[in-house]
């Protein structure tokens, strides 16, 4: 059995395998059409499953971490360490897609709802008296 020779995937081809994950294409299938292999093919799956699961629970992007994102997929995408994710390329990123700085607020991911039950059956109870 010959060793599989090293391809890099850019962006438009990892949307391309999510998309094809999606329609039900099976990994083996894609990891052949792309020569690489189904593990490759399973960590982008997860990859994409890991970014959605946060943005979901209400989790913030910083710019700190789209800075060390892009850093990231330059590095996977290009094999070099030359790119520099500065605050004017973050802001140009950022103007460029229409992404804004919002202001979270609440305690919606601080807050304990086990700590609310109890009260709300207090209040049950009371009303009830009344």
């Amino acid at each position: 059995m010959s060793k599989r020779k090293h391809n890099t995937l850019n962006l438009e081809e990892k949307v391309k395998i999510l998309k094809l994950i999606e329609s039900g294409e099976s990994f083996a299938n894609i990891a052949s059409k792309y020569g690489v292999g189904k593990s490759t093919v399973g960590d982008i799956k997860k990859e994409q499953d890991k970014n959605i699961g946060e943005r979901s629970r209400g989790t913030p992007l910083s710019g700190d971490i789209l800075c060390e994102k892009a850093k990231f997929f330059y590095q996977k995408i290009a094999q070099k360490d030359d790119f520099k994710a500065s605050s004017g390329w973050l802001q140009k990123f950022k103007k460029r897609f229409g992404i804004r700085q919002l202001t979270v607020s609440g305690e919606l991911l601080s807050s304990d709802f086990s700590a609310v039950e109890p009260f709300r059956e207090k209040l049950k109870k009371k009303k009830l008296r009344n």
